[in-house]
């Protein structure tokens, strides 16, 4: 999954992902060249990840999430409020 998301003032992102049996890499960048990568998974079974990211100010947010071994990865949503 490779997405860019628009963010206003104090939007915030939720990000629902998970997986089977597999490591993940979730890489979130900014406009401003701030990036922030974080390794997760379960290689025995199901995994989920509640991800919350809160804006500040302005910006757009590129959001990268990658299979890095195993069986399968899945968003299963991004909301901004």
């Amino acid at each position: 999954v490779d997405t860019t998301v628009k963010l206003q003032g104090s939007d915030t992102v939720t990000l629902r992902l998970g997986g089977h049996k597999s490591l993940a890499q979730l890489t979130v960048r900014d406009r401003a060249g701030h990036v922030k990568t974080v390794t997760f998974g379960d290689k025995a079974g199901n995994y989920y990840r509640e991800v919350i990211i809160q804006a500040e100010g302005s910006t757009d947010l590129t959001i990268t999430y990658t299979l890095l071994s195993g069986v399968n990865i899945t968003a299963a949503a991004i909301v901004v409020t």
